[in-house]
């Protein structure tokens, strides 16, 4: 089935996504369904519930070539600590098509989250993953507040 990016608008944007405890094969299809989201539409980040699935769960895959082996999953992502030092950053979202928003962003976030499997980790996530990081997250909390 062919997944179409939600909306803003939608209601799955507009509530909080919960939180995941059920780590078989039910997860595993919709962590396959993101995916196939975000190479459908070539995105480097998503959101569990821009594809319509109210999960805590972002996907993430940094390289240009969105080679499949780089693919991050980020299952119940909670930021723990950020840096003092922001930039701003010109961001867009395939939820908001056409809209270009200013947004200051910490340059480093250590991100608590589990993987496809429930195990628990702690990242440091620096530069272009941090960004996506911070914006998808604010997603699943649905913090759709302009900047």
């Amino acid at each position: 089935m062919s997944r179409t990016i939600f909306l803003l608008s939608s209601p799955v944007m507009r509530q909080p996504c919960r939180e995941i405890s059920d780590f078989g094969p039910e997860l595993q299809q919709r962590i396959r369904a993101v995916h196939a989201c975000m190479v459908r539409h070539r995105e480097h980040a998503l959101s569990a519930n821009q594809a319509g699935f109210a999960d805590s769960m972002v996907l993430v895959n940094t390289s240009p070539d969105m080679d499949e082996s780089t693919l991050q999953v980020f299952i119940n992502p909670r930021i723990i600590s950020s840096s003092s030092t922001q930039h701003l950053f010109t961001e867009s979202c395939p939820s908001e098509p056409g809209k270009l928003r200013q947004r200051r962003r910490a340059i480093e976030v250590v991100i608590h989250y589990q993987d496809a499997r429930g195990a628990g980790h702690t990242v440091i996530a620096r530069n272009d993953l941090a960004v996506y990081l911070q914006h998808t997250m604010e997603h699943l909390v649905s913090d759709l507040a302009p900047a």
